[in-house]
């Protein structure tokens, strides 16, 4: 019963956040490729972006397979949340729908994390 509903829990949390942070990630890789040639900053945030990209990707999957997440899930998706706190630290994006998706891949990355740690079937 805890693993159906934290598979719903995790699909509920991840699956609506993931689509408008899918779409900021991508139209960030697009802005930041096209000045990659003017400064450094532009390949930092090049980076941040592809790896906010990524993680949102292997955070929807994880939520498909939950029960079957591995090492590589839960880390892959601790770095993409930590670089979407640090954008919504700065103060990037301050809508509040993004700021409550935001918060949501957090609680879901934070679940997976603990889950993870936690979970002596493994």
């Amino acid at each position: 019963m805890k693993v159906v509903l934290l598979k719903y829990v995790l699909r509920v949390l991840i699956w609506p956040a993931s689509f408008g942070w899918f779409g900021v990630s991508l139209i960030s890789v697009f802005v930041y490729l096209r000045d990659l040639d003017t400064n450094f900053t532009a390949l930092i945030s090049l980076l941040a972006a592809l790896i906010g990209l990524i993680s949102l990707l292997v955070m929807s999957v994880a939520a498909l397979r939950y029960p079957n997440v591995s090492l590589s899930h839960v880390l892959i998706s601790q770095m993409g949340c930590g670089v979407l706190g640090y954008v919504m630290y700065v103060g990037v994006f301050s809508e509040p729908l993004l700021v409550l998706s935001g918060l949501s891949l957090l609680i879901a990355v934070c679940i997976l994390t603990l889950d993870h740690l936690f979970n002596s079937d493994k």
